[in-house]
């Protein structure tokens, strides 16, 4: 179905119809829903110092992080609603980005965001957080660059540059291995190229995001393939 992320009253009607669907049945809910930002370089350099600056758009506000923020609220609340099955845990699964911690220059409202997504969840997880409600299991995905329609126009230039860019399936295995493991919770997966990616990696070594010991994930090999 299709479903203006940005409304809470039509995020509310989904999950209502899901439910009606599947016999009041929520296993796992993935807030995904994501805009490239609008705010580059662009919005100051084509303006001259006595022009009025035009109200910035705020669709990557209103669709990455509050429709994100709905989600979460939604999911929380009709897991803690479902009949306890301790055969299986709930799965809340974020998507942020890498540019959710570090630079991206010129991309405040996007990077905005991806950090805001990255407090979410770091807020909910664990067991002081939503883990104290039915179990419900709480992770983070965040990609490098990806070959999406996002990307389409840039991605060349990141690859002259020497940026290794990966697939969306990359992506995908990270967020499968998140939700399908119990001892993966509460963790973050640096969802890189060519299928490499771990859970806490390089920047969680230092204590960013950190909850356990830094351990590398299937597939077995470096968090960062040079080959």
């Amino acid at each position: 179905m299709q479903v203006d992320t940005t409304s809470w009253e039509a995020q509310l009607a989904a999950f209502k119809e899901t439910l009606a669907w599947s016999s009041s049945r929520l296993d796992m809910v993935i807030p995904s829903a994501g805009v490239s930002g609008v705010l580059g370089k662009e919005y100051f350099t084509n303006l001259t110092p006595t022009d009025d600056p035009p109200k910035p758009s705020t669709i990557a506000l209103d669709v990455n992080l509050t429709g994100v923020y709905y989600t979460a609220l939604l999911a929380i609340h009709y897991f803690n609603a479902r009949v306890t099955d301790e055969s299986f845990k709930p799965q809340l699964c974020f998507i942020s980005s890498l540019a959710g911690y570090g630079d991206l220059p010129f991309s405040a409202d996007y990077s905005a965001t991806k950090w805001g997504v990255r407090g979410i969840w770091r807020s909910l997880r664990g067991p002081r957080g939503v883990n104290s409600l039915g179990g419900i299991q709480a992770n983070l995905i965040a990609p490098t660059f990806l070959r999406t329609a996002m990307t389409a126009s840039f991605v060349e230039q990141l690859e002259q540059a020497g940026a290794k860019v990966g697939e969306v399936g990359d992506a995908v295995e990270g967020v499968l291995r998140a939700v399908a493991d119990d001892e993966v919770d509460g963790e973050f997966v640096r969802a890189l190229y060519r299928t490499s990616w771990c859970i806490v990696s390089v920047l969680t070594s230092v204590g960013i995001d950190r909850q356990g010991d830094c351990r590398v994930i299937w597939p077995r090999r470096a968090w960062l393939d040079e080959s």
